[in-house]
């Protein structure tokens, strides 16, 4: 008899709790559901420091590149301009210095486009939807660089939307 009055003693008050959830108000509180917003936002902000702080845990914690010492760059919105520099140790070729620069800004578009999907990514053979919109100048140089040292060896600048290999320094 005491487990039948328990018994109905819990169907009751699930059978209460079940009613009282009919109406919930809580995914449309208007009665008709919220339309998804698919449009690319153009008007974005972007977080330079974020940028700047992921590619550095990218790039100098990677092993893909080894002589990499250190990178900066900045940007310059009223010329449309992103100045990198780059320092790598002194056993580096040019032609190292032309792939790390060239994945460098390769990262910098596609660093952007996590932030603003209206930029497209980069691929084999372009730099990305953000360099379409701005130019940049590398330089990269080594550890050693000064006034006895070799000359920077890559020292080269293209224009928004020029899809040109970077090339070293020459001599």
């Amino acid at each position: 008899m005491k487990r039948t009055k328990k018994l109905l003693a819990v169907l009751g008050c699930a059978a209460m709790l079940l009613c009282g959830c009919t109406q919930s108000n809580i995914v449309a509180p208007s009665g008709e559901a919220a339309e998804p917003d698919f449009t690319i936002k153009e008007d974005v902000t972007i977080v330079w420091e974020q940028v700047q702080e992921d590619l550095g845990e990218s790039f100098m914690e990677s092993e893909d590149y080894p002589k990499l010492n250190q990178i900066g760059f900045n940007v310059n919105d009223t010329d449309k301009m992103v100045n990198v520099e780059m320092i790598v140790s002194d056993d580096t070729s040019k032609e190292e210095a032309v792939d790390y620069a060239t994945a460098l800004i390769k990262a910098i578009n596609d660093e952007v486009y996590i932030q603003n999907n209206y930029y497209e990514m980069s691929s084999a053979d372009s730099y990305g939807g953000f360099f379409k919109e701005y130019g940049f100048t590398v330089k990269v140089s080594t550890v050693s660089n000064g006034e006895d040292a070799e000359p920077d060896l890559v020292n080269d600048t293209v224009a928004a939307g020029e899809e040109r290999a970077i090339v070293p320094v020459e001599g």
